[in-house]
């Protein structure tokens, strides 16, 4: 496929180019679930695959993640458990809480996201070259460092142990 040689990039910032892209690459995964035959997996569920670390978490620290309310994410959570994506285990640093993490269904969701962003991705190599997309991702990663970003694990890599 040949690189575009124009751009439609004047005038725009990063925020209005990376949400294009967000939305794109939101909705490809949302069809590769619907795909797949995660049905009950919306757009608001979505957002909990990408946020849950690998080892998982609080509802109280996932409600965090995602800026919205506990009650918000615990209506979320539940409807996620029941549908066998997650299930919650007592918390070993303190008996009163519980874990959030993902059974063996969550973790193909994961794996599903992974294969449909690697896809997109290759897909997206071959319109404007491999060493431009290379670039993007060196350069995303870059500003993801410099904001300090924490990084407890890739998602994408504990999917990868736990297929």
């Amino acid at each position: 496929m040949s690189t575009p040689t124009n751009t439609t990039t004047d005038g725009f910032l990063i925020g209005s180019l990376l949400g294009a892209v967000t939305a794109e690459i939101e909705q490809r995964v949302l069809n590769g679930y619907q795909q797949a035959g995660f049905a009950e997996i919306g757009r608001a569920q979505a957002h909990i695959f990408r946020l849950l670390p690998p080892s998982g978490c609080r509802v109280t620290e996932l409600a965090a993640l995602a800026h919205t309310s506990k009650q918000a994410m615990g209506y979320l959570v539940n409807d996620l458990e029941q549908h066998d994506y997650l299930e919650r285990v007592p918390d070993s640093s303190d008996g009163r809480a519980q874990i959030v993490r993902r059974t063996a269904r969550g973790w193909a969701v994961n794996q599903t996201a992974r294969g449909v962003v690697e896809a997109t991705q290759t897909e997206w190599a071959e319109q404007i070259g491999t060493q431009r997309m290379h670039a993007v991702l060196e350069g995303l990663g870059l500003i993801v460092a410099a904001l300090g970003v924490p990084y407890q694990g890739s998602v994408a890599e504990a999917t990868i142990y736990n297929t």
